[in-house]
């Protein structure tokens, strides 16, 4: 219920707020009391202890949980007071550089969304705090599935797959927002946890010509950057330009994964992929080497069973 109610403190004044946190109490601690009682009530039926020891009983498990209550109302009251400065600083930065009042609201929304995505918790700094082992099987656990499902990616080793899981990073996106502009160079490729996407183009500005699909979980865009990281000439400097505008339907959660990490990762995919090949050329060579020797050895053989120099 929290956060139905956060949201609202972002423009209240003091007052205001005073009296959210007045319900929040109250939220808290009053079905806690109706509890209580009948709880109190089965405990003497049950035992048949004395009213006055049960009472006792009672206040105790009461003052228990008064005080668990307490603390979880702290660590909520702090999550406020946090989501309150942020608020206050990211106003006071829009007001310092004169923003326009429809992007201040653009603003407000994906400030408010990336909060309640991440409940206020900065899940970077507890990634980064785990050892690397754990941070990895974190990332495979997340990613692997989604990774999969690009066709140049499938052909991966696991060793490659788990490098590109460890690139990928969090993206959030408001509702309206655009990902990507027909023709603007396209930076990284993008796949969907939640929400949809709309791409659409006009393949270049060609009259009459409209095509739009919904991507949804599980799908990716930016795929414009798989030719291109395979490119040994390409450079960030030339990055692909986008067939398609891609804007946000809902918001959207998603994992993002960068040019340089995505051209880092192709160019290890055609490295392993020469030395497999040059191995089985090896192999191969082999192979005729042994074969040329067996004919040479019966071309030499005699028919009486004896053997000739050759």
């Amino acid at each position: 219920m929290i956060w139905f109610i956060v949201p609202a403190l972002r423009s209240g004044t003091k007052a205001h707020t005073n009296h959210t946190v007045a319900l929040i109490v109250l939220v808290q601690f009053i079905p806690r009391l109706f509890v209580m009682f009948p709880l109190n009530r089965k405990i003497v039926n049950s035992t048949g202890i004395a009213a006055k020891n049960a009472w006792s009983g009672a206040v105790y498990n009461m003052l228990l949980f008064i005080l668990a209550g307490h603390n979880y109302l702290q660590s909520i009251m702090t999550r406020i007071e946090e989501w309150r400065i942020r608020r206050r600083d990211t106003e006071e930065w829009m007001q310092h550089i004169q923003l326009p009042e429809e992007l201040r609201e653009r603003i407000r929304r994906f400030v408010q969304y990336k909060w309640l995505a991440t409940r206020g918790v900065d899940e970077e700094s507890i990634l980064q705090s785990l050892p690397l082992d754990i941070r990895r099987e974190i990332q495979k656990h997340l990613c692997l599935g989604l990774v999969r499902r690009v066709p140049f990616f499938a052909q991966m080793d696991d060793q490659l797959l788990d490098a590109i899981c460890e690139r990928l990073i969090p993206s959030l996106s408001t509702k309206d927002t655009y990902i990507a502009r027909e023709g603007d160079p396209v930076s990284e490729m993008m796949f969907i946890i939640r929400g949809q996407l709309e791409s659409s183009t006009t393949y270049g500005g060609r009259s009459g010509f409209f095509n739009s699909i919904t991507l949804r979980q599980g799908d990716f865009c930016g795929e414009e950057l798989l030719t291109w990281a395979i490119l040994p000439t390409t450079t960030t400097l030339n990055l692909p330009s986008s067939t398609r505008k891609v804007k946000a339907i809902t918001e959207v959660e998603a994992f993002a994964l960068r040019a340089d990490d995505l051209k880092y990762v192709a160019t290890q995919f055609k490295r392993l992929q020469s030395k497999k090949l040059q191995h089985s050329f090896r192999v191969v060579e082999r192979g005729k080497d042994v074969m040329r020797v067996e004919k040479r050895r019966v071309k030499c053989r005699v028919r009486g069973g004896g053997w000739v120099a050759c």
